[in-house]
Formats: C-alpha cells, sequence, structure tokens
C-alpha cells in the first residue's frame, strides 16, 4: 500500500514526497482509524482464471489499485477531510 501511494505521487503527479512532514501518514495509515472515528479503504482488482472449467474459477492476484482515507476535522463539527484518494491508471 505504501509502494502504490508513493509510485502514484511520484510518478503520476511527479511530486516530491515527504515523509518528514506531509506524507508521514502514509506509514501510519491506523491513524485513521484510532483518530476521531476516520477510516481508510483500499480497492483491490482480482484477476480470475477459468482453467477451461466454468465451475472452477480461480482468484490469481488481489493487486490494490486505489486507496482513499476520511479523517474528521475537530476544529469543525461533523466535517471530515478527504484523503489518499489514489487509482491506477
Amino acid at each position: 500500500m505504501v509502494r502504490l501511494i508513493s509510485d502514484i505521487i511520484v510518478n503520476e503527479f511527479e511530486f516530491r514526497l515527504d515523509f518528514d512532514g506531509l506524507d508521514s501518514d502514509i506509514f501510519c495509515i491506523e491513524e485513521y482509524k484510532k483518530s476521531n472515528d476516520g477510516c481508510f479503504w483500499m480497492l483491490k482488482a482480482q484477476n480470475y482464471s477459468n482453467n477451461n472449467n466454468n465451475d472452477n474459477i480461480k482468484n490469481n492476484n488481489n493487486q490494490a489499485i486505489g486507496t482513499t482515507a476520511l479523517r474528521n476535522l475537530k476544529q469543525f463539527e461533523s466535517t471530515a477531510e478527504l484523503k489518499r484518494m489514489y487509482m491506477l491508471r
């Protein structure tokens, strides 16, 4: 997940990562859940192969392709901030 987000930031948006500042939250995603009822989601793609048998579909890959997070803002009641919304092309 860290690699997905950092690859998109650097390669898609051509931004420089700041792990000591703005991008430090990438390494502590659990904090979204712990702080003020925030949440973090990751979207995974599933590739299936049929193996010439319609009854035997098997999952071959569970690749992360997107992320998003919400963080409640303490200073504004009932307001959340959308964070880390990324999707592979």
